[in-house]
């Protein structure tokens, strides 16, 4: 009988470390060249109802940099949340580079777990042939060669050169002071909210009114396209068609929440508002960072593959 009754114990222990979340993570292809890019995926399988928030961004450190900012996509699988983080990355130096990750963040059945993610060795190749340093350039061409006025044909040119590099330049800190602008007025409304002191005062609809505002503000100022007199399944749908580096699912149910607390006074609790306030910050943040990574790939001059 203790043995039957320790059999069953056992069983009845079994359905619950099954609903555990899986984590895996792939880099394909292992072995490149300088310059070459991976691509970097992190799965999550975990039960029904499970919240994901994947890290933004690889670890920029040994010389790796992101391509793209990250892509979310959901599997096949039914019955199961299965959700994908995909990174497309390039590393610029040769030999064995290890990425670094921030942990995964599951939130489901009431408990919330990072879980750490240890990416495949990668294995980087120079570009090079190996016998470069043992070839002697060839020597100089003298100057007395050269056609008549040669010096002020390169001279004109280095000009011309210099003077659009400057005006890209011009350009391109123009957008970068914007998009600092929007980051820079969201914290302060953020500041603001927090000084309010809403929940404590007991006024938890406006405290989520006010989280929405500057979520919504914000997310306007990165995607003009979407407006903040449009509905809320209509500005998740435009945000989605317009490159939205976060999944448009993280958003859509955070304003139909506010929506039924501020339009058919849904009850809400001060655990419920901290928590809705973190979301709306941390998917803020998510685009932020998805866009200062773009806003430094355009800045980045093209650069020639080192070993």
């Amino acid at each position: 009988m203790r043995a039957l009754a320790f059999l069953l114990g056992v069983a009845a222990a079994l359905p619950a470390q099954s609903t555990r979340p899986i984590v895996t993570v792939s880099l394909t292809p292992t072995t490149v060249r300088v310059g070459e890019p991976v691509e970097l995926r992190v799965r999550v399988q975990a039960p029904l109802g499970a919240r994901v928030r994947f890290p933004a961004l690889p670890d920029t450190s040994d010389a790796i940099e992101p391509i793209d900012p990250r892509a979310v996509v959901d599997g096949a699988s039914t019955g199961v949340v299965d959700r994908t983080a995909v990174w497309r990355i390039a590393a610029w130096r040769a030999g064995t580079r290890r990425i670094a990750l921030a942990p995964i963040e599951v939130a489901w059945e009431g408990r919330r777990e990072r879980f750490p993610l240890i990416a495949p060795a990668l294995t980087v190749s120079s570009v090079l042939p190996a016998d470069t340093t043992d070839r002697d350039p060839r020597p100089a061409r003298a100057l007395a060669d050269a056609p008549a006025r040669w010096w002020q044909w390169v001279a004109a040119a280095a000009i011309l050169l210099v003077i659009g590099w400057l005006l890209r330049r011009q350009r391109r800190a123009a957008r970068a002071r914007t998009d600092v602008d929007a980051w820079v007025e969201l914290r302060t409304r953020w500041k603001a909210i927090d000084a309010m002191a809403l929940v404590e005062a007991g006024e938890l609809a406006r405290a989520v009114a006010v989280e929405t505002e500057a979520m919504r503000a914000y997310l306007t100022r990165r995607f003009p396209a979407a407006s903040t007199g449009m509905a809320s399944r209509e500005f998740v749908a435009t945000l989605a068609a317009h490159g939205l580096p976060v999944l448009p699912d993280e958003v859509g149910s955070l304003l139909l929440r506010a929506d039924a607390i501020k339009f058919a006074a849904a009850p809400v609790s001060a655990a419920e508002c901290a928590e809705f306030a973190r979301l709306a910050r941390a998917v803020a943040r998510d685009v932020q960072t998805a866009y200062e990574a773009r806003l430094r790939a355009a800045q980045r001059p093209k650069r020639k593959a080192a070993a």
